[in-house]
């Protein structure tokens, strides 16, 4: 199965958005969302009903600083 593309497809298969917080690492908004085997995922936010879900842990920049400098 692949990662849902949108937060339709998030809560289509089984996701469910918990609240709103920011990356210890990069200080971004993120979303906290649940997985259906009850894991909870930081996930970018989504600002329309069709914006792409990425999660966090593979675009923070902090994390990555190759793609701070990529951007």
């Amino acid at each position: 199965m692949h990662f849902p593309s949108n937060a339709e497809e998030l809560r289509d298969q089984g996701y469910r958005y918990l609240e709103k917080g920011e990356c210890d690492a990069c200080h971004q908004e993120i979303e906290w969302w649940r997985t259906r085997k009850k894991h909870e995922i930081p996930i970018n936010p989504m600002t329309t009903p069709d914006a792409p879900a990425k999660s966090h842990w593979a675009t923070c920049t902090a994390l990555h600083p190759a793609k701070a400098v990529n951007e």
